[in-house]
């Protein structure tokens, strides 16, 4: 059975095939460039190398022959340097390569620096975009398979007639109608003659009323805490700063607005209305925060559930997509975990007798009480006094509470499981300080005289799983730097207990930071060690994530549709901001970007790269200016490779990008350069002290280069076979 099936599928193949060639032969299959498919011939696209081996992996190769490319970001991302590196590597090949310059800026000694042969390129400086296209066109029908063409830049594309024009004259769509005729006349041309065609682009922002707008009492929050209304921000042109949320870093900072946008108003007679969405708050008891929006505004919702987390999944939405308990990124103030004293204080006292109190979801105190020790609860005041403690509880069980934080909110979280129970768990910590050991020893240690021996209960971390209880052991283990026949679990007493020997060496590894008032627990050969120390100030503060839930979507007020005016900002940089009350706001996109030129290019563009500076160089020069900045590559679509694979490049200024150090980049990323503190080396040899250094040699051995280049490309084929 299955050997005739075999059968009948090999010849309802062949008949297929049969029934192709008798198509492709006619006269109507040649009139119409019918014809069989070679597969051997179109298997494997031609590629034109980049200039900068990160890129080509990204890429899958190179830039396809034959294709068109486009290359797009903000200002000084390096878009142009990239194009210009494809140029001179054709070049080296003994390719031909062209740059159309519409910008009429181009710098010829920095082109010579990069590795442009200026005798060998053909150069034009268009006056509009129809000559700028017509010198393409004329390109592509003299040029030839590994040859480049560059054209710098679409944004500056200006038709003719906008040229002819007088200035504030309105020309709609003129530039997207010139790209998409160019497109479909181009594409078939490039194809035909093998060329790579490359065009750079500029992004820019969609202001307007279909992109969503605010309504006017919607409060924009500043760096001072203070809130004004954004109709107050547009009309009198307040330049902020305002907080704006930086993804890559994962942190709030101030930002300048550099425009203001009153987007006409809300025409109620085509169905346009204001959706008010409600959240809650990352401070006071039972806060709330509200913004009014058009529909269509976007927002910035995360995926992930944590209130606070430090790796966030961001996704841009609608407002009109949001549902009841998505969450949305407003922020909270971290100042304990910049202060390393306060905060081994802290997870000490929480592994001991303290407390954290929570007045809401979003906010805690810590509660200290201690009736039997007055003294020792003095020092830990006074150790931890930038909390602001004030007296609480009554004449019978005093005690101290501190100021409430979404910090210590944050804290709790670690501490305590979230399932409700009530049950305290030992959080995910690599280490135990010692300062930390000896104020949970302090808090629930004891000292056996007859045996030298310590005890530290464990009692509270009892009803919860044992695995806690063993992770404590690991914690002190780690610290005294013994097995856990040193630290064993006391089932009985429901503790840990420190052997004679172990306890010899956690006794020295605390004392410096142990009181009088609680030297009693120490080893008499550890006592008067103690070395009095400042915890410092919590004025250091940095503004970090922190999710709200949406509590209410509903369709606004008969009020709020009173006022229909539409307000939006442009915020540099992050190209975001933050609306809502209880001065912090959740986290909303300013006007979102796009690109000039229509969507034809998009879609005729074999490969899309997003060029993007995310960062300075840490190497300077002698005045202490950065050399150059970190550039992020993105392949946002490719249709002859994986899309969406990145390259993260070194660019110096003046000089491009240099061959030295993308490959001290890409091989210590692969494990071929490794690292020994700060020294790297190849096969055992050491290249340099630091990575400037190393990049130096790397540039006077064009062998150890060739070596690494090799050994990078062999794992990138083995890993994509």
């Amino acid at each position: 059975m299955a050997q005739a099936k075999k059968k009948q599928k090999k010849l309802e193949a062949d008949r297929t095939v049969e029934i192709l060639k008798k198509i492709s032969a006619t006269k109507e299959g040649s009139e119409f460039g019918l014809q069989m498919m070679d597969v051997t011939k179109i298997a494997d696209v031609p590629r034109t190398p980049s200039g900068i081996l990160s890129l080509d992996l990204a890429l899958g190769g190179g830039y396809p022959c034959g294709r068109i490319i486009e290359m797009f970001g903000p200002e000084g991302g390096g878009k142009t340097t990239v194009a210009l590196h494809a140029m001179a590597e054709a070049q080296k090949r003994g390719g031909t390569t062209a740059l159309v310059d519409v910008e009429h800026a181009y710098d010829p000694s920095y082109g010579t620096r990069v590795g442009i042969d200026h005798a060998k390129m053909l150069f034009s400086q268009p006056n509009s975009g129809e000559q700028a296209l017509s010198t393409v066109d004329m390109l592509c029908d003299h040029l030839k398979k590994g040859d480049v063409i560059v054209v710098d830049s679409v944004a500056n594309l200006t038709p003719q007639a906008e040229r002819d024009g007088e200035m504030g004259d309105t020309h709609v769509g003129l530039l997207a109608r010139l790209m998409s005729q160019a497109m479909r006349k181009l594409t078939s041309k490039v194809s035909e003659s093998g060329v790579t065609l490359i065009f750079i682009n500029q992004i820019r922002h969609k202001i307007g009323v279909m992109y969503g707008c605010f309504h006017e009492d919607t409060p924009v929050i500043f760096v001072d805490g203070s809130q004004h209304s954004i109709r107050e921000v547009v009309e009198q042109k307040l330049e902020g700063p305002l907080l704006s949320f930086n993804e890559e870093a994962g942190l709030f900072e101030p930002r300048k607005i550099i425009n203001w946008f009153q987007n006409g108003a809300l025409d109620t007679n085509a169905g346009e209305q204001w959706l008010t969405i409600s959240t809650s708050s990352a401070g006071g008891p039972n806060g709330n925060m509200s913004f009014t929006c058009t529909p269509g505004h976007t927002v910035y919702k995360c995926e992930c559930s944590k209130s606070a987390s430090s790796s966030l999944e961001l996704k841009k939405v609608p407002a009109s997509e949001l549902k009841l308990g998505d969450k949305l990124v407003s922020w909270c103030e971290v100042r304990l975990g910049l202060n390393s004293f306060y905060q081994d204080i802290l997870y000490g006292t929480m592994l001991g007798d303290g407390c954290l109190r929570l007045r809401s979801v979003s906010t805690a105190c810590l509660s200290l009480a201690n009736q039997e020790q007055p003294d020792y609860l003095k020092w830990k005041l006074t150790k931890l006094e930038g909390l602001n403690f004030t007296l609480a509880g009554n004449a019978t069980r005093p005690r101290w509470d501190s100021s409430y934080t979404t910090e210590l909110a944050n804290l709790r979280r670690v501490f305590y499981s979230e399932d409700g129970s009530g049950f305290r768990g030992v959080p995910s910590m690599k280490e135990l300080s010692p300062l930390s050991a000896a104020v949970w020893y302090m808090d629930d240690g004891c000292y056996s005289k007859s045996h030298r021996r310590g005890f530290i209960s464990a009692k509270r971390f009892w009803p919860s799983r044992l695995d806690e209880v063993e992770s404590l052991q690991k914690l002190l283990c780690s610290l005294i730097g013994c097995d856990t026949e040193g630290v064993v679990i006391d089932h009985t007493g429901k503790g840990l207990r420190i052997n004679v020997a172990a306890f010899a060496q956690f006794s020295k590894k605390i004392a410096v930071y142990v009181p009088a008032c609680m030297q009693y627990k120490l080893n008499p050969v550890d006592r008067n060690r103690y070395v009095d120390f400042d915890t410092g100030d919590l004025e250091k503060v940095q503004r970090i994530p922190y999710l709200v839930d949406v509590r209410q979507i509903a369709v606004g007020s008969t009020r709020k549709h009173r006022a229909k005016r539409k307000y939006d900002l442009q915020v540099e940089g992050n190209r975001n901001y933050l609306v809502g009350g209880s001065h912090r706001g959740v986290v909303v996109h300013n006007s979102p970007e796009t690109t000039p030129g229509g969507n034809a290019l998009k879609f005729y563009a074999s490969q899309r790269l997003d060029i993007r500076r995310i960062a300075k160089l840490k190497e300077t020069d002698e005045r202490n200016n950065p050399l150059g900045h970190m550039v992020r590559i993105k392949i946002v679509k490719n249709k002859v490779a994986p899309p969406f694979r990145e390259a993260e490049l070194e660019i110096y200024y003046g000089y491009g990008f240099l061959r030295a150090a993308d490959l001290c980049l890409l091989g210590v990323a692969e494990g071929i350069i490794t690292r020994s503190g700060t020294w790297y080396s190849l096969d055992g040899v050491n290249l340099g002290q630091g990575a400037e250094k190393t990049k130096h040699y790397l540039a006077s051995n064009p062998d150890k280069m060739d070596m690494i280049e090799e050994k990078v490309r062999a794992i990138y084929a083995r890993n994509s076979t």
